[in-house]
């Protein structure tokens, strides 16, 4: 008997990522299923500068912008 090489069908995009096993990092611990998203407008040199900081400390600028959020509203 022949063995198949016939490929398995490729999954579909919503089944690769419900198959992705991946571990939670600190910044999707402050995402929940019930995120909000929004266009934020911001001046070219700001949005320079956090960029620049975000690259320094090593995470993207969107992590950088939820984290700064995340540290002004949670002080007291």
């Amino acid at each position: 008997m022949p063995i198949s090489t016939k490929k398995p069908a490729p999954k579909t995009p919503d089944e690769f990522i419900r198959s992705a096993k991946a571990e939670p990092n600190e910044q999707e611990n402050l995402m929940s299923q019930k995120d909000k998203t929004f266009l934020l407008r911001i001046p070219h040199r700001l949005h320079d500068a956090a960029k620049k900081k975000a690259g320094a400390s090593g995470i993207s600028l969107h992590d950088f912008i939820l984290q700064t959020i995340n540290e002004a509203v949670t002080k007291t």
